[in-house]
């Protein structure tokens, strides 16, 4: 997988369980109730240089939080 990231010029950011519950709380401020997994890669996105000016940045928020109040 890192190759093919590499070969299309991707990045790979790495996050801590702390950056991910707090990025599970910023977007739930915002309304979307996630799980972690989802929580994940907007935690992610904040690791990376996409300039203030970019068209358009898209996050997968795939994972219901509810899965996580069983």
């Amino acid at each position: 997988i890192r190759m093919d990231i590499a070969d299309t010029g991707g990045s790979i950011a790495f996050v801590t369980d702390t950056e991910i519950l707090a990025a599970q709380a910023q977007l739930g401020t915002a309304g979307f109730h996630v799980e972690t997994t989802s929580a994940a890669a907007w935690a992610g996105l904040q690791h990376l240089n996409i300039p203030a000016d970019a068209d358009s940045v898209i996050v997968a928020l795939t994972g219901s939080g509810l899965k996580e109040l069983a």
